[in-house]
């Protein structure tokens, strides 16, 4: 916002000579800002002049505003940028009687630091509240990771066994069984939510094998390096077709198959989906975090860094195969390039049959048009 201080600006002061009655001003007076302070300060400090009216003389005076909005130094510790949203937002808090409270609080806290009172060390029982209250941030985020997780196999139900293990069940472990509050016998008791003392969690296929990123440690001969890392990364892309982005997609998050060198994305605990924000944003997103190099681009500097050379990994992260057929995910196949050649050379084999079947029939038709 444009600063009301500038140089050859004229400002409209009321006055209260007993310097304290400020909201009842006795006179109004005008004055000519002449040079404002270059220097930032705690407020806005500048040079300016007035019409004296006992003498009638021009007088020069500093004049030094105690303005929030425009005191650099303040807004710095605090809030730096000021805008009309900024004013509009503190006159909402006014508006809603949240301000006296603050300013009590604010004056008290002044009082107690000139008194040299510091503020008390928690009680046992305010230790007691915090430490319970981290343990509810903590089982909060965990049951965020455990949906995440739950929802992203069960969008890739039909690559399981493919490019993820296979998922069988969720499970729950109750690690204290809640004591119901005395007081309180409504069904809605707080203290009886599973969700505050089950500990979620998934049971998944065993996979054995080794991580990907301990490819070059392995007794895989090195000429099925490039292969096993370019499955890697189609299967990266292959699940962010079906709408899903792995925001921990990295080697050490993908295990090979030890008997059919198979690579298998896993811990999908943090992920985006495209339901939640649309295919468009989705899409941007998806070349932004760019799960494919995050499997690719890697693994190619780790083993170039131990001297080995690979052939180049081939990417593809602009074509958005699930915005075309999104709809096909929720079937039990995978839609990539080459099972959608599959899928069509099977729906032609079909219709061949039914011709064979019905060939009879056809056959009768024709020859019932030619005698005609």
């Amino acid at each position: 916002m444009e600063t009301l201080y500038a140089e050859g600006s004229q400002l409209s002061l009321a006055v209260s000579e007993s310097g304290r009655d400020w909201a009842v001003p006795e006179q109004q007076l005008t004055v000519m800002i002449l040079e404002p302070a270059s220097a930032p300060t705690m407020s806005v400090v500048m040079k300016v002049s007035f019409e004296d009216a006992r003498s009638g003389c021009t007088r020069l005076a500093i004049l030094k505003m105690f303005d929030r909005r425009f005191a650099p130094s303040v807004r710095r510790r605090i809030n730096p940028v000021y805008d009309d949203d900024a004013e509009s937002a503190w006159c909402e808090y006014v508006r809603d009687g949240k301000a006296p409270a603050l300013f009590a609080f604010l004056h008290e806290q002044l009082r107690l630091e000139d008194e040299g009172i510091t503020r008390p060390p928690r009680t046992e029982e305010e230790m007691r509240v915090k430490k319970g209250k981290k343990e509810g941030i903590m089982q909060w985020k965990a049951l965020q990771l455990f949906e995440d997780e739950t929802r992203a196999y069960a969008t890739l139900s039909h690559f399981q066994g493919r490019y993820i293990p296979r998922f069988f069940a969720q499970v729950y472990l109750t690690v204290k069984e809640p004591s119901p509050d005395p007081h309180n016998s409504d069904d809605n008791n707080p203290t009886l939510r599973p969700e505050y003392f089950q500990i979620p969690g998934v049971l998944l296929e065993y996979v054995d094998g080794f991580n990907l990123t301990d490819l070059g440690s392995t007794n895989v001969p090195q000429h099925k390096w490039h292969s096993i890392i370019q499955q890697a990364v189609d299967a990266a892309r292959y699940i962010n077709d079906a709408g899903v982005i792995n925001t921990d997609c990295q080697p050490r998050n993908v295990v090979v198959q030890r008997e059919t060198l198979r690579p298998l994305h896993i811990d999908f605990a943090q992920c985006l989906f495209a339901e939640d924000m649309g295919w468009e944003e989705f899409g941007e997103t998806k070349i932004m975090i760019d799960n494919q190099g995050a499997i690719g681009t890697v693994m190619v500097g780790k083993l170039q860094r131990a001297g080995v050379k690979l052939p180049e990994i081939r990417y593809n992260r602009f074509r958005d195969w699930g915005r075309v057929g999104r709809i096909l995910t929720h079937f039990p196949f995978a839609v990539t390039p080459w099972s959608g050649v599959g899928y069509g050379v099977g729906v032609g084999v079909l219709i061949l049959a039914w011709v064979v079947v019905r060939r009879r029939g056809i056959l009768r038709g024709l020859n019932y048009f030619r005698n005609r």
